[in-house]
């Protein structure tokens, strides 16, 4: 989420963007996000959350895949809304699925842990991002998050049918 809003008005300066087609941009981002968690209600009943996690993983990861790969402002705006609607997923997905998998007693200390590691990672992942790519553009940050998204939803693939306990 913060790699997308600190990468794109540097990938946008980079393809030629205006400044309003940017926030156009970013725009799109929060409309995917606002969507979604509209849809939550009636996708968990349909599907597993396991099921929505690695649909969010795989829609994210497609979504930087294809950053780089176009400059005109309707892809971006089209992979900047299919971004959002895959993070917007993912978090009340996590949550949820940290509380079932949690046990009733350390719900508050999994959640805490959680919040830790989302403060450390809006730290530590705008600062790797930026030196990646002020040495080699963001291309190359994109197609990392692209591929770590898309392996993890490789890795939890055996989660697919699992149903709640």
């Amino acid at each position: 989420w913060n790699i997308f809003m600190f990468l794109i008005p540097i990938y946008g300066a980079q393809v030629g963007l205006s400044a309003s087609m940017i926030g156009v941009i970013i725009g799109s981002f929060s409309l995917g996000t606002i969507v979604v968690r509209l849809l939550v209600p009636p996708l968990t009943r349909r599907y597993t959350p396991w099921q929505l996690l690695i649909l969010a993983f795989v829609f994210s990861g497609i979504s930087f895949l294809g950053f780089p790969a176009v400059t005109g402002a309707p892809m971006l705006i089209l992979f900047s809304f299919s971004l959002g609607v895959g993070l917007g997923l993912s978090g009340p997905l996590s949550l949820s699925l940290l509380h079932d998998a949690s046990p009733p007693d350390r719900i508050g200390e999994v959640v805490g842990l959680r919040v830790m590691l989302m403060n450390g990672s809006q730290t530590a992942v705008p600062l790797f991002a930026g030196a990646i790519g002020a040495a080699l553009g963001v291309a190359p940050v994109f197609l990392v998050l692209a591929a770590a998204l898309l392996a993890g939803s490789y890795a939890v693939r055996r989660q697919w049918r699992r149903r709640p306990a």
